[in-house]
């Protein structure tokens, strides 16, 4: 289970007509190219936030909360946590299916890093953990597949579009962890603990996999939902 906390204030949920940003020109639906070009070009535009959309910066992109639990009985929670590494994402495909209501998004993040406090409890691997401070996390050349369906609604006369669901799947080629402190006021231990994690560091993502893949979920369904709170779904796409 995960719960991911972002300052929802920050995200509006009006549904009046908004002025169409000169970063936005709408790709025919079936155009993957433009779409895919347009979509790179959106995300140089929002870096540093766009106030109409209450859309706050990106980079770094701040979180004041990740709640992640995994499959074998691991809980992390980070707090204040910072996200880089953003403005280097690479779009690679962009597609809607009008038919089924559906869209895809894949994109390359050649180094994501992370920091904030955390606390951790439970067992990974062999090791027992209960211990809370600082953690840095650096993830490696992530390949990342975000899926989602959407349904068209009426509002006073106009259409607007509501992402239903979502779902990521990613492909990582190395992730490293240092959680300061994770053997509580035993510098050796928590030494050796980073390393156990690092090394089998395929293992730990494996375990976490479903609550990573909802939070990276959950941020892109909060900022691409806060364009179709505001626009109508034909300023977003042609028909």
């Amino acid at each position: 289970m995960l719960k991911l906390t972002v300052l929802f204030a920050l995200f509006g949920c009006g549904l009046l007509a908004t002025v169409l940003p000169s970063y936005l020109e709408p790709c025919q639906i079936s155009d993957k190219k433009c779409l895919t070009d347009h979509a790179q070009s959106v995300l140089k535009s929002i870096l540093n936030g766009d106030p109409q959309f209450k859309i706050p910066t990106l980079n770094p992109l701040l979180l004041p909360k990740v709640d992640l639990s995994s499959n074998g009985g691991l809980h992390i929670v980070f707090s204040n946590l910072q996200v880089k590494g953003i403005p280097d994402i690479k779009i690679t495909s962009v597609e809607f299916n009008p038919v089924k209501k559906s869209g895809k998004v894949v994109f390359f993040y050649p180094r994501t890093e992370l920091y904030g406090d955390y606390m951790a409890y439970g067992k990974i691997l062999v090791l027992t953990i209960n211990a809370s401070d600082i953690a840095s996390v650096v993830v490696e050349e992530g390949l990342y597949t975000w899926t989602f369906n959407y349904d068209l609604y009426d509002k006073n006369g106009a259409q607007y579009a509501k992402i239903k669901d979502h779902c990521t799947q990613f492909k990582l080629k190395k992730a490293k962890f240092d959680l300061k402190n994770v053997v509580n006021g035993n510098a050796e231990l928590s030494a050796a603990t980073n390393k156990i994690l690092n090394d089998e560091w395929e293992t730990v993502i494996k375990d976490l996999a479903d609550g990573i893949g909802e939070a990276i979920g959950s941020v892109l369904n909060l900022i691409l939902q806060a364009f179709m709170d505001k626009l109508l779904f034909s300023e977003l796409v042609k028909l």
